[in-house]
């Protein structure tokens, strides 16, 4: 899984996202700037992800996108 995390304000934020099935990431995101998450775990696909997205900035003003390499309707791959 793959987050693309843009903050849309004029201040830095903070962001963790927690993952059931690869950790916890956290980072600081500057101004008008994007960053990058990438989580994994070896398995079959679908896998069933689940995350939680948290700050702990005052201002915390953000856009996201969510990629994965699997799409409805494929088939499960087998190991």
């Amino acid at each position: 899984m793959h987050y693309k995390i843009k903050n849309i304000n004029v201040l830095g934020t903070t962001i963790t996202i927690d993952s059931n099935l690869d950790g916890s990431r956290s980072l600081i995101v500057p101004p008008q700037s994007s960053i990058d998450m990438n989580f994994s775990c070896f398995g079959t696909e679908p896998l069933g992800w689940a995350f939680n997205i948290s700050s702990d900035s005052d201002a915390f003003i953000v856009t996201w996108q969510l990629f994965s390499t699997w799409v409805p309707g494929d088939p499960e791959n087998i190991l």
